[in-house]
């Protein structure tokens, strides 16, 4: 079995809904010993959450074989939800005790679909890749300098 770290990351903390960077690093190592590497950044508009929801999807949509991924990310809500409330959301079809969809519904729902199949670890808090991300981001050749929060 692999073990795949997934790291995420945003330009900005900002809670709000704007355009932001958002994405993933992965790292792994292969059966034949070469370590493989992914780094994925992408222009989202939408909340802290809901980008890092993208994100994190995207990453996960990579990942063909069983394998034990550790999630890391600073936003401890979204790795929250998926501990405590995922399983919960899936036996109600994705809905709140009060019959009400959940915020990002069909992002949660291929979330879902897509660790089933793997042992899943929550790594909370800023990681060793958070501040390279945000550099990178900030950095990307644009001339958009993203890292200020409005």
């Amino acid at each position: 079995m692999y073990r795949v770290e997934i790291y995420l990351e945003t330009d900005s903390w900002y809670l709000g809904t704007r355009e932001r960077k958002a994405g993933y690093f992965m790292h792994c190592r292969l059966a034949n010993g070469s370590d493989y590497d992914d780094l994925k950044m992408m222009t989202v508009n939408g909340t802290y959450n809901h980008c890092l929801l993208v994100a994190l999807n995207a990453a996960l949509g990579r990942m063909a074989k069983s394998s034990e991924i550790h999630i890391h990310s600073a936003n401890c809500y979204i790795l929250d939800m998926m501990e405590n409330n995922l399983p919960e959301w899936e036996k109600n079809d994705f809905l709140t005790k009060k019959g009400v969809a959940v915020k990002d519904r069909d992002l949660w729902q291929e979330i879902s679909g897509r660790i089933r199949d793997h042992i899943i670890v929550l790594e909370r808090g800023m990681h060793e890749y958070s501040h390279w991300m945000k550099w990178m981001f900030t950095h990307d050749g644009d001339g958009v300098d993203n890292s200020v929060d409005k």
